[in-house]
């Protein structure tokens, strides 16, 4: 796939990633999941080196913004990866179903394409053992807990289970 136009889509997602973050922030970590018929997306930030990630589903409580708004943002930014997605289609390029964007403060980024997955593990347990794996982050709650330990040795960080 021709270099230039996967950069015009990597900039065009780095801008929407923009539109969706109201502060300043430090890194971000974005995982989309396409599969044909569904896809999701999740997406962690941090506004300095040693702070916490914030999820991108709090921006709103978090930030003071307006549910609608962020909502249409989140869609631009959705529609953006999905749009990479149809542009390895129209390349006659096979399309991935796991994308992820590690995207810095000054605009340098990191790409990772999947193109198998389990079909018998949902996206979410993958996205949880996703953002654990990739950024250290501990699940919140009890439920999210086992399914990390069900996937994932926390002390290793080895996987347990092909995900």
């Amino acid at each position: 796939m021709d270099e230039q136009i996967l950069n015009q889509y990597y900039q065009k997602i780095a801008e929407k990633i923009e539109d969706v973050i109201p502060v300043e922030w430090y890194d971000v970590a974005l995982y989309m999941e396409d599969v044909g018929d569904a896809s999701s997306l999740t997406m962690y930030f941090r506004e300095e080196k040693e702070g916490e990630y914030v999820y991108m589903m709090d921006i709103p409580e978090v930030y003071g913004v307006d549910e609608d708004e962020y909502e249409e943002r989140e869609r631009e930014l959705e529609e953006a990866c999905s749009n990479l997605r149809k542009e390895f289609k129209n390349q006659e390029v096979e399309p991935w179903n796991i994308f992820e964007f590690y995207l810095n403060q000054d605009y340098t980024f990191k790409v990772n394409f999947s193109y198998e997955y389990d079909e018998n593990i949902s996206s979410y347990d993958r996205s949880i053992v996703w953002k654990y794996r990739q950024s250290g982050i501990m699940p919140k709650g009890s439920f999210e807990e086992r399914i990390l330990n069900e996937y994932v040795d926390c002390e290793t960080g080895e996987l347990k289970k092909k995900m």
